[in-house]
């Protein structure tokens, strides 16, 4: 009874953990797919603010350096701009928010504004280059 009952938990923790990383594709160029989801910042706490996950999936044979920015625009209007600079992906490897420092944080938007037709997020200015290998991280 006890394995069955332990069973059932991680079937339905991975379906939760998972249910946290469907990120919608927005773009692909040069073999790098590029892809965001919003989230709040505090796992099951749908009062904490919300912040922008990005994940990036290099497809090609070498690393690639990925800078771009992200412009937020309510109404049509711009009302903000971040950006990525100089991020390095590994070839054939997959990069994403929290575990690669790619989430933007971004005050002020609320799960109701994000899902209204009168915002809408843009991927500028990307640029894509490959480069022999990634430096570690210290």
């Amino acid at each position: 009874m006890k394995k069955l009952i332990l069973s059932i938990l991680i079937v339905l923790f991975s379906i939760i953990a998972s249910a946290q990383y469907n990120y919608s594709q927005i773009i692909t160029t040069n073999k790098v797919d590029i892809s965001y989801k919003w989230r709040n910042t505090k796992l099951f706490d749908t009062n904490s603010p919300l912040e922008l996950a990005i994940k990036l999936k290099n497809r090609n044979d070498s690393a690639v350096q990925v800078s771009f920015s992200v412009d937020y625009y309510i109404n049509g209007l711009l009302d903000g701009t971040t950006k990525i600079d100089e991020f390095c992906i590994k070839k054939n490897r997959a990069a994403r928010g929290e575990y690669n420092g790619l989430l933007l944080t971004s005050e002020g938007k609320t799960e109701q504004l994000v899902t209204s037709e009168d915002f809408k997020v843009e991927f500028n200015s990307i640029d894509i280059k490959k480069v022999a290998s990634c430096a570690e991280k210290e």
